[in-house]
């Protein structure tokens, strides 16, 4: 039986109650978390809220260092543009965005998805996508390592929290191109690890196509990862 809904709003009354007590740390692992929680709950504006990124698993983040000594090493290379996107390819997670411009993408540039689940499939028959619907997370430095792309591709569309994905991306070397909502806005530094564009498909292909031309821009993004802990 469900609870109804006067129930969740006396649990979060007294959720809310708890948190402004002061008698408990708040925490949030980006700063847009935090802000979000202030703007859904006045009674937060004066609790102080500690943002504490979330980190990686390390034996996973040390195999990605491979990928990333390889992802550095062959920037040179003036083939078509090859990039990567992991994760289920839902409409909250750019889908739409993606079906807009893929014809377009085509015409210069490879794209790799990676864990797209079931949704994939509807991009079997097009030629410049290779899809994985799974993969063993285990295997996931291997696979970047085949591919080795030249970028990481994030287009949701729903402010993200954090974005464990991102962290792989960045620990294997890999620079990104987000939309700039949420933890994405937060975490990536314009031009050195990756770059933000407005949710929209015309200007997520536009910027593509600058650094498909400005390859040198990917090397020092790739750069300035390898030195990052």
């Amino acid at each position: 039986k469900s609870e109804s809904h006067e129930h969740w709003m006396n649990v979060r009354r007294e959720f809310m109650r708890l948190l402004a007590s002061g008698l408990y740390t708040v925490i949030a692992p980006t700063q847009s978390v935090a802000n979000r929680y202030r703007k859904l709950e006045c009674s937060l504006s004066e609790i102080p809220i500690h943002v504490v990124a979330h980190g990686l698993d390390v034996k996973l983040s040390q195999s990605f260092m491979p990928v990333s000594v390889l992802s550095e090493s062959t920037i040179g290379d003036r083939g078509r543009l090859k990039i990567v996107m992991l994760g289920r390819l839902t409409d909250e997670k750019g889908a739409n965005l993606l079906r807009d411009m893929m014809i377009n993408l085509g015409q210069f540039a490879d794209l790799y998805l990676l864990g797209t689940g079931e949704s994939g499939g509807q991009y079997y028959s097009q030629p410049a996508i290779k899809v994985w619907e799974s993969y063993d997370r285990n295997d996931l430095a291997a696979l970047l390592a085949d591919i080795n792309p030249d970028l990481g591709m994030l287009l949701s569309t729903v402010a993200e929290t954090f974005s464990y994905t991102l962290s792989e991306l960045w620990a294997a070397g890999i620079p990104v191109l987000a939309t700039r909502l949420g933890a994405f806005a937060d975490r990536i530094n314009e031009s050195h690890n990756g770059w933000l564009v407005e949710p929209a498909s015309a200007h997520i292909l536009e910027k593509l196509r600058e650094l498909d031309l400005n390859r040198n821009l990917l090397y020092e993004a790739k750069r300035y990862l390898a030195h990052q802990p």
